[in-house]
C-alpha cells in the first residue's frame, strides 16, 4: 500500500500484510476472501475463515478483472472498461510512434535498495511492450519465453539486458535513491549506448504494477516519462 500511486484511496482499508496475516484477517470476519497466489499454493488457511478465490498473480490484467467483475456481477462494467483502455492505449502508441520506422527495443530495470532487477512481462512492462512501439531487448524476450517475470541482475550485468532504450525505476526510500545515484553516476552506466544516446528515462517504482487504477493512471503520465531525457 506505501508503495502503489492509489495510496491516497486506501484509508478505509485494513493492512493483512503482504502475504496475509490470517490471524488480522479472522479479526475482519471477512464473507469472501479474494488471495492473489501463486500455482500449488495451499489456501487451506484462508478458506477456514471464509470461502476463498484464488485470483492468479501470473494471470493477465484482463483475466483478473473479468474474474472479479464476475464474483461481484460485474461483467458488463469490467467489458466497458477494458474497451476503453485497450482503446486509449492503442491511440497513444499509435500518436506516439507516428512516422517511426522501426520498433526500438527497451529494457525496464528497476533499482529496489542495494539490487537490481530487470522486468520481464511484468508491471510498467505491459504497458511498454505493446505491438505499437517498443520491443523487449534480446535477453529480455528471452526471460518473457521462458515465463521468467523479473530477474535480479548486478550492474555489471546491466549491458546484457539494456535496448536501445532503458527505463530506471527507483524505489522512493533513501537506499534505493542513492544506490541508483551510484548507478546514474558510474562509468558502466554512461557508456551504455542508451544512454549515450540520451534514451533512457527515468520514474519512481510505484509505476511497476499492473492493476487497472496503475494502468489508467500510468498512461497519462507516460508523455511526461517519454519526453525526458529524449
Amino acid at each position: 500500500g506505501r508503495q502503489v500511486v492509489y495510496r491516497n484511496k486506501l484509508g478505509s482499508i485494513s493492512d493483512v500484510g503482504t502475504v496475509g496475516d490470517p490471524k488480522r484477517i479472522r479479526e475482519l470476519q471477512p464473507d469472501l476472501i479474494l488471495h492473489s497466489s501463486d500455482l500449488n499454493e495451499s489456501l487451506e488457511i484462508f478458506s477456514d475463515i471464509a470461502p476463498t478465490v484464488s485470483i492468479r498473480r501470473s494471470e493477465n490484467l484482463f483475466d483478473r478483472l473479468r474474474l472479479t467483475a464476475e464474483l461481484f456481477g460485474k461483467k458488463r462494467q469490467a467489458e466497458n472498461w477494458i474497451a476503453r483502455y485497450e482503446s486509449k492505449e492503442n491511440d497513444f502508441w499509435r500518436n506516439y510512434d507516428s512516422g517511426r520506422t522501426v520498433r526500438e527495443t527497451a529494457a525496464v530495470i528497476l533499482q529496489l535498495q542495494e539490487q537490481l532487477f530487470v522486468m520481464g512481462n511484468r508491471g510498467i512492462a505491459l504497458t511498454l511492450y505493446h505491438p505499437l512501439t517498443f520491443r523487449p531487448a534480446k535477453e529480455v524476450e528471452t526471460m518473457i519465453g521462458d515465463g521468467i517475470p523479473f530477474l535480479a541482475i548486478a550492474a555489471a550485468d546491466l549491458p546484457a539486458y539494456a535496448g536501445d532504450r532503458i527505463f530506471l525505476l527507483i524505489g522512493e526510500d533513501g537506499l534505493s535513491q542513492s544506490e541508483a545515484r551510484k548507478l546514474t553516476g558510474s562509468r558502466l552506466w554512461q557508456e551504455l549506448p542508451a544512454v549515450q544516446a540520451a534514451r533512457y528515462h527515468v520514474t519512481d517504482a510505484k509505476w511497476n504494477f499492473d492493476d487497472p487504477i496503475t494502468r489508467d493512471m500510468l498512461l497519462a503520465m507516460l508523455p511526461q516519462l517519454l519526453s525526458q531525457p529524449s
